[in-house]
């Protein structure tokens, strides 16, 4: 696989494609060229390079998904220094200190606005990114090679067991470029298949600290793409369809957001008639996925499709155009699996999510669904030039490689120029990631024709002391947002018994909270309804005793960006409900 450096291809595609708009914001009204936003990259690189900022540097970036985002970072590069791009509204605060402890970085770039709350928590010079964007344009003399580091990525992860612990992964160029490369066949396809005259990315959806949107940003660019910037209260209002874009993100709360409005919208209309539209939904989705995954054709099932698209899906799809745009763009799922009823939900309106998988530590693609190449439940194909293969886990942890078959769950070991060298600083971290050059990504999964199928962390596995194994990872999805529930949370690792914290829905936690509900016979009727075929379809029941009702729970910081429960700090903050529910007799 060809590596090169992000710099180059930008320029590449200024040469090329000077004059193309390369950023437009929604909320500020800015339009840049590709000409014009390498010459504001470099602005910033002037700047920099008035605090002696080269080559082996760090530069820490504190910012909103902007196009001076975008400029300030590509500022970084063109210096020869690395990026390090960093949550703009850190909590806990003293996490900041923590980070910059770390980076050491040589200055700090930062909007406007958060400067004097970075100035209040550190002595590194601060410089402001609207002031480095009015400096004179200047492209430093500076050789960048492939190998060269490029990115400084944060990561917590799910299994960190304070706000605190986290890990800085360090990124090559040519760690991000092979990225870019491999996945072009899906990002030039509005233009070079579809037709149109450039591809559009809805940006500012994603955080540009987390490694997905990052290479996405550069992947558009790479493609001679545009990326229009709004924000998701603009996402809400419905005013992307202004932007008409061709690609967007898609998170599961954001396809879980987006189905339950239309789903409401659907009741409202259809009163008592509503069970007809969940009934073709239910055949629809029936016959997609055996079409889909099994190559079937059930032409019952087709001609309920073609009935419930009559009646139903043309005139929602009509209604989301409102919103989205005629383009109907393609969805790129980048973060943590989606449940497959929203799959097949967007699916049957012709919205396809092209779910994919990857990690920070891989740049972070490693394989992705595609139109040609596309099945349910599984991240898609692995991307040209990675290599992955499926591992026994008793056999790796010691440190062997047992290499397991066709369907064979395993872990997923990784290799290829797509994965990072090194945890800043870290070196222990480092060599244990790794095991005979494979890197070690701690999921588990198996391969099947050529498709990788994502089964969860190592980590989201559960046993309990009397046996009982529980895939956290697969049960947690399928109860999100379910009826009266918002989450389920499952604990008991190394406990007597596994059991479930409740997150009760808005509605219900005001109750609950009032008095209005009784906890028990709320837990109860939980089980009975919205949980009650856990047990058959997981083998774990969810009862009365071993639940527990969590009304205080924290998104922002109980959740990673990516929407991922972080587990260990959430048992910590509910140790005291964790073990009455897991073990009931020192309770």
């Amino acid at each position: 696989m060809k590596k090169g450096t992000l710099t180059s291809i930008l320029d590449d595609s200024v040469e090329n494609f000077s004059g193309r708009i390369a950023v437009k914001s929604q909320i500020t009204g800015e339009s840049w060229t590709y000409k014009q936003l390498r010459e504001q990259a470099w602005r910033v690189s002037a700047a920099l390079a008035k605090y002696g900022v080269g080559k082996g540097d760090r530069v820490v970036i504190v910012s909103d998904n902007t196009p001076a985002f975008v400029a300030g970072d590509y500022g970084v590069l063109y210096t020869g220094a690395t990026s390090v791009p960093i949550d703009q509204n850190l909590r806990p605060a003293d996490l900041l200190s923590e980070y910059l402890d770390l980076a050491e970085p040589k200055v700090i770039l930062a909007e406007g606005k958060y400067v004097n709350k970075i100035r209040g928590k550190s002595n590194i010079q601060v410089i402001s990114l609207e002031s480095a964007l009015m400096s004179q344009s200047y492209r430093p003399d500076i050789q960048i090679d492939a190998e060269d580091p490029s990115t400084i990525i944060f990561s917590s992860g799910t299994s960190a067991e304070s706000e605190m612990s986290f890990k800085a992964v360090v990124l090559s160029h040519g760690n991000i470029s092979s990225n870019i490369l491999a996945t072009e066949h899906f990002t030039t396809r509005a233009e070079k298949t579809d037709g149109h005259p450039q591809g559009i990315y809805l940006g500012g959806i994603g955080k540009q600290w987390h490694s997905f949107e990052y290479m996405m940003q550069k992947a558009f660019f790479h493609a001679r793409g545009m990326i229009h910037f709004t924000d998701m209260g603009k996402l809400r209002e419905g005013t992307a369809a202004e932007i008409n874009p061709h690609y967007m993100i898609m998170i599961p709360d954001i396809a879980d957001v987006m189905m339950r409005r239309i789903k409401k919208q659907v009741k409202d209309k259809t009163g008592k008639f509503y069970p007809a539209f969940e009934w073709f939904l239910k055949h629809s989705g029936d016959f997609y996925y055996e079409l889909v995954n099994n190559k079937s054709f059930n032409i019952e099932k087709w001609c309920a499709d073609l009935l419930g698209n009559q009646l139903f899906y043309k005139r929602i799809r009509g209604d989301l155009e409102g919103r989205i745009g005629k383009n109907k763009p393609r969805f790129i799922g980048g973060s943590s699996k989606l449940p497959l009823k929203h799959q097949l939900f967007f699916y049957i309106l012709g919205l396809p999510i092209f779910q994919g998988y990857g990690l920070t530590e891989t740049s972070p693609v490693i394989c992705v669904n595609t139109p040609e190449d596309y099945r349910f439940e599984s991240s898609g194909k692995v991307i040209e030039g990675t290599k992955v293969i499926i591992a026994d886990q008793t056999a790796l942890e010691n440190r062997k490689i047992s290499i397991l078959g066709e369907g064979e769950r395993g872990v997923i070991l990784v290799k290829g120029p797509n994965v990072f060298k090194e945890y800043l600083k870290d070196s222990k971290r480092t060599e244990n990631a790794f095991v005979d050059g494979w890197f070690n990504t701690e999921d588990l999964g198996y391969k099947e024709n050529e498709f990788l199928y994502i089964q969860g962390r190592i980590k989201d596995i559960l046993r309990s002391l009397q046996g009982e194994t529980v895939d956290a990872a697969s049960i947690e999805p399928a109860y999100r947002n379910e009826g009266r529930i918002s989450r389920v949370i499952l604990v008991g690792n190394e406990q007597q018994r596994i059991g479930a914290l409740i997150v009760p829905d808005e509605t219900s936690t005001v109750r609950l909270k009032s008095g209005t509900f009784d906890e028990k016979s709320f837990r109860a009727s939980l089980c009975e309804n919205e949980l009650s075929d856990s047990k058959e379809r997981f083998g774990f029941g969810f009862l009365i005793g071993n639940t527990a009702i969590v009304t205080d729970f924290d998104e922002k910081s109980l959740v990673t960006n990516t929407m991922k429960v972080k587990r260990e700090i959430v048992k910590r903050n509910y140790a005291a409900k964790v073990n009455k529910i897991c073990n009931p007799k020192s309770g």
